[in-house]
């Protein structure tokens, strides 16, 4: 059996990005699900363009959702919420759904730009053997989900009892800090892909060669 040519393999890692997301891509298309009443799109990067809802408007209903179950919480507890508070919790739940639509904008970025340009220009099939298995390897969930259930809590403990503190020491009231830390595991989900992407890469996106224009590669 014929080894798969250069393009061959330049076409089978397309498809398979194609099917890539982060975790924090998962929760937001999650909710455009449910707005849209469908499955996800195999394709993240052009489902906007076959009607899929934009994850702006994810963010916002996952921004409402958090901060009405924290709510929630606090009114079965007959919680009394100062407007502060309400405020805090509110800001806590726009925060934490506007790193995913960050992380989403910039993952949507780093695969577009593999899926077209760069990868035409890459030169040898061990290096897009080599992009193919780091993709596979940073686009696990279990270790984010991990990463965010650990450090997600501990963060909105000392996010919200300094805010407590700074307020004179109000009453921990649990939806408020139900709100918290979801927004900080929220936060945290994102976090963990900074290593792979924004400090690993680059070294070994240094090894790859690439068909450039010698005498000025940017203009390649």
């Amino acid at each position: 059996m014929d080894k798969p040519t250069l393009a061959e393999k330049r076409e089978i890692l397309r498809s398979q990005i194609e099917a890539y997301r982060a975790l924090p891509e998962y929760i937001l298309d999650g909710v455009g699900a449910v707005i849209a009443r469908s499955k996800l799109p195999r394709n993240a990067s052009t489902q906007e363009e076959d009607g899929f809802p934009s994850y702006w408007i994810n963010g916002i209903m996952l921004t409402v959702l958090t901060f009405l179950l924290g709510w929630g919480i606090s009114f079965l507890f007959r919680e009394q919420i100062t407007d502060d508070e309400i405020r805090f919790t509110l800001w806590a739940s726009a925060m934490g759904a506007l790193s995913l639509i960050a992380n989403k904008a910039n993952v949507r970025a780093f695969l577009n730009a593999f899926y077209g340009p760069l990868l035409e220009r890459m030169e040898r099939s061990s290096d897009i053997a080599d992009l193919g298995n780091w993709l596979i390897r940073n686009f696990r969930l279990r270790f984010p989900l991990v990463f965010g259930f650990v450090l997600g809590p501990i963060l909105a403990m000392l996010l919200y009892n300094g805010w407590r503190v700074s307020h004179e020491n109000p009453a921990f009231h649990i939806g408020s800090f139900f709100t918290v830390m979801v927004s900080c595991m929220q936060a945290m989900w994102v976090g963990y892909y900074l290593y792979p992407f924004y400090l690993m890469f680059p070294p070994q996106l240094h090894r790859y060669h690439f068909d450039l224009y010698t005498p000025d590669p940017s203009s390649s």
